[in-house]
């Protein structure tokens, strides 16, 4: 066993080819929401190999964040799916105002009507004044709708701009205003977290408020984001009491069918009230929300995937690098300690050539999960190779660093496997603890340094823990 941490211990394919890109192309599609790309020309922007580009956007197409269609030369393009979303909104709302338009142009008499004038005697006055209403009115038809394309557009932009979240309930704050041209007075947006709707942020109201209101209205709510549909409830009465006033409460969901993330609740609205053009724009506001909340899921669900060993569950060895330099930074600005120990499962390779290296792969989980409920919630437990894992520390010091160690070592001796054979085994693990210090300010001195402390408790009999002096 070597001193420093060797990476051919694992011998696994490398995977950040592909997941190194996924930041970055997601990035250049955040930059420009609306662009259509190749293989070729997102590799030229990222001035990246086109191969591993087109496999970091093939593994977007299959996560959903990424629309891929066969261009007229053969060549496979990409879309950003809130690009997609947005000219989807954009085909509706454009279909509305055609008939609209149609409707107009075919009976101009309506548009008269509605201007509440009277009809004048002369036929042919008459028909030039219709006529004359039906331009008015279709010009106001077409104010109506750049307005709204424009409104759309920024909007989509703005969720474009992240994949946090949070970040993405502060852009759907900022444009439900616009969208109702002040008239919503004061609202808010809850996203759902573990099942339980969580305030979010709002305008003019504050968290206590909101949820005594999600709590009110808990059943209605709940069947809102559920079926994906609006509700809109006027001024209701209540014997006894002041009558509420009106509210209306819209789903953050992709569509009819889709993952219900939260809502945007409406609770104080202008006495002119919300008509149905501001209802329709914040329907549409809504969805592409949720297609964006949608795509920030699978993102996350995507990273995720990207930081977990596939076997046992734990962050794979990329991740505990990248995780453990930041850990370091953080460290030297604040000022706190952090410690880290490695521990390697005594005499592993007795059980895979007894038992198979399949009832070997059952027993790491099992170790696995045993050392994660002995860490704290802020610890971070990595696979670092084989049957070795790391474990960081964050704000421990050396002493409370081999008092967690030395936890985790108690609680794998008193794991009792039983094999798929009906043997009950036992097994132990040595471990070696090493603090941030002066000569160890690197993420592979570190690991170093506590790779060497578990070779020695190897050499003095295993089943104990050793830490740097």
């Amino acid at each position: 066993m070597s001193t420093t941490p060797q990476p051919e211990r694992v011998k696994r394919k490398d995977a950040g080819s592909i997941e190194g890109l996924l930041s970055d192309v997601v990035g250049v599609f955040v930059a420009n929401p609306m662009a259509t790309l190749d293989a070729h020309s997102a590799a030229r922007l990222l001035n990246a190999p086109p191969q591993a580009v087109a496999e970091a956007l093939d593994a977007l197409a299959r996560l959903g964040i990424v629309q891929a269609r066969l261009g007229h030369e053969g060549t496979l393009t990409y879309q950003f799916r809130l690009a997609d979303s947005f000219l989807d909104v954009l085909e509706r709302l454009t279909l509305f105002y055609t008939e609209q338009l149609e409707s107009v142009a075919i009976m101009p008499e309506r548009a008269l009507l509605s201007s509440g004038e009277a009809a004048p005697e002369p036929a042919p006055m008459r028909a030039l004044r219709a006529r004359v209403a039906s331009l008015e009115t279709a010009n106001n038809l077409l104010q109506r709708k750049n307005l709204e394309l424009s409104f759309l557009y920024n909007a989509s932009a703005l969720l474009a701009s992240s994949i946090e979240p949070m970040t993405l309930a502060q852009a759907v704050l900022e444009a439900v205003g616009t969208a109702t041209n002040g008239r919503a007075k004061a609202y808010f947006v809850a996203l759902v977290d573990q099942e339980m709707l969580t305030f979010q942020g709002g305008v003019n109201i504050d968290k206590v408020t909101a949820e005594a209101f999600l709590t009110r209205h808990a059943a209605l709510i709940d069947a809102t984001i559920e079926k994906g549909s609006l509700v809109s409830m006027p001024r209701q009465g209540r014997v006894g009491r002041s009558p509420e006033a009106p509210f209306v409460v819209l789903p953050l969901s992709s569509g009819p069918g889709g993952r219900g993330h939260g809502c945007i609740a409406i609770t104080d609205i202008a006495p002119e009230g919300l008509g149905s053009d501001d209802l329709r724009i914040l329907i549409q506001l809504a969805e592409m929300a949720g297609r964006s909340l949608d795509n920030a899921e699978i993102f996350t669900q995507s990273v995720s995937i990207g930081a977990t060993d596939e076997l046992t569950g734990a962050h794979n060895r990329r991740y505990l690098f990248r995780r453990l330099a930041e850990e370091i930074t953080r460290s030297r600005l604040s000022g706190a300690p952090l410690s880290l120990f490695i521990f390697d499962i005594d005499r592993f390779k007795d059980v895979n050539d007894r038992f198979g290296h399949a009832e070997g792969d059952r027993m790491l989980k099992e170790i696995v999960d045993v050392a994660t409920r002995a860490v704290r919630d802020i610890d971070l437990v990595a696979r670092f190779g084989g049957e070795e894992f790391a474990v960081i520390l964050p704000g421990t010091d050396i002493a409370d660093a081999v008092a967690i160690a030395e936890r985790v070592r108690v609680a794998v001796a008193s794991l009792r496997h039983l094999t798929q054979s009906g043997v009950m085994l036992t097994t132990a693990i040595s471990a070696g603890v090493a603090a941030l210090r002066d000569d160890t300010q690197t993420p592979a001195q570190l690991l170093a340094a506590a790779d060497e402390c578990l070779l020695e408790a190897k050499r003095a009999g295993r089943n104990r823990t050793i830490a740097t002096p």
